[in-house]
């Protein structure tokens, strides 16, 4: 039987591995599907912004363990700037429906609120 650490560095390594395919597949697969399903450069962006969020978090809660609070900075940082880009989905909501729509979507207050408990 392994002692506890080298379980713990084994997985935290193949969960490192498995982000960084899918960070790659992503990248590589957003053109395609960029073109198949007729998104907006804005709307590739919350893709991307989607996928940053979640690899902060993922950062900030390794520093948290680890006791490293340059990683957490780092990751705090990196939260910050997709909730910065995120908030703007609102204004992309404009943009998936008809031009009759287009007022009552940007002024759609729950939706604001939701995020901005999001962002919390």
């Amino acid at each position: 039987m392994l002692p506890q650490r080298i379980n713990l560095i084994a997985y935290s390594t193949l969960a490192v591995i498995i982000c960084y395919i899918d960070r790659v597949n992503i990248s590589v697969a957003i053109i395609p599907m960029q073109e198949q399903f007729g998104w907006s450069d804005s709307q590739v962006g919350f893709i991307f912004s989607s996928f940053l969020s979640t690899f902060a978090l993922l950062l900030c809660s390794f520093s948290i363990y680890n006791q490293n609070f340059i990683i957490f900075a780092i990751g705090n940082f990196l939260i910050g700037s997709s909730q910065a880009f995120s908030n703007q989905y609102r204004f992309a909501a404009s943009e998936s429906v008809s031009k009759e729509y287009i007022p009552r979507s940007i002024d759609n207050r729950d939706v604001v609120l939701l995020l901005d408990l999001s962002s919390l």
